[in-house]
């Protein structure tokens, strides 16, 4: 689209930003909750993992059952990123 008319040029933009805007009313919060869905899906597993590590370490009197159930946290919150993630990538891959 190459137009010398500055008004027309304007008129063309703001009808596309229209249109980019409508084509997909609330992306944004679409975005937000997933943003919040995986921090969520990501401590969660996590601080529950040091929670019983530290019980653990506290009734068998170790020291290591605290960073295992830790690392047990990350992957189950890194699977269930990934479950919330699926849609979202199958999504992408089918455009």
């Amino acid at each position: 689209m190459r137009t010398d008319d500055p008004n027309k040029l304007a008129e063309e933009i703001s009808k596309a930003r229209r249109k980019k805007a409508s084509s997909k009313p609330g992306q944004f919060f679409r975005a937000l909750a997933l943003v919040w869905g995986l921090g969520i899906t990501m401590v969660i597993p996590l601080v529950a993992g040091w929670w019983l590590g530290s019980v653990l370490d506290r009734r068998w009197g170790t020291e290591y059952m605290m960073p295992l159930c830790m690392v047990l946290g990350i992957f189950i919150g890194g699977f269930g990123c990934y479950r919330l993630l699926r849609p979202f990538i199958n999504e992408d891959n089918s455009d």
